[in-house]
């Protein structure tokens, strides 16, 4: 697990403050986004969380457009209140959405393209 948290912090997180719905087997919680990149996301800790810590998440990000922005992860770590979670996949829909959505928030767009082209070589 240190491998892929080193290789998330290569990535640029953009700090975002939007309502995302997470979702596991029957269960949904709705929540606050806190970061976001191109490989990970972090939110706010519910209330009581009892999720199955190794089955995958689906993310549902509210970016004000419709529809919502569809991530699917893993939990990587849960501390203090915050939740974060490994994208492991964006499907062909999403993709845009999460670029356009990152680069609009990013000091350096460039660096997002940069950053699109290591994670292509993975």
């Amino acid at each position: 697990m240190s491998d892929l948290r080193n290789e998330q912090q290569d990535f640029s997180v953009v700090s975002l403050d939007l309502p995302v719905t997470i979702l596991q087997g029957g269960s949904e919680w709705r929540q606050q986004l806190l970061g976001l990149s191109l490989v990970s996301v972090a939110t706010n800790q519910p209330e009581g969380w009892d999720a199955q810590y190794n089955e995958p998440f689906t993310l549902l990000i509210d970016t004000g457009q419709e529809p919502a922005l569809e991530l699917f992860a893993y939990l990587q770590d849960v501390d203090k209140g915050r939740l974060s979670f490994a994208v492991e996949h964006v499907d062909r829909e999403n993709i845009e959405p999460l670029q356009t959505l990152l680069r609009a928030h990013m000091a350096d767009p460039a660096v997002l393209d940069e950053e699109l082209r290591r994670l292509g070589q993975r």
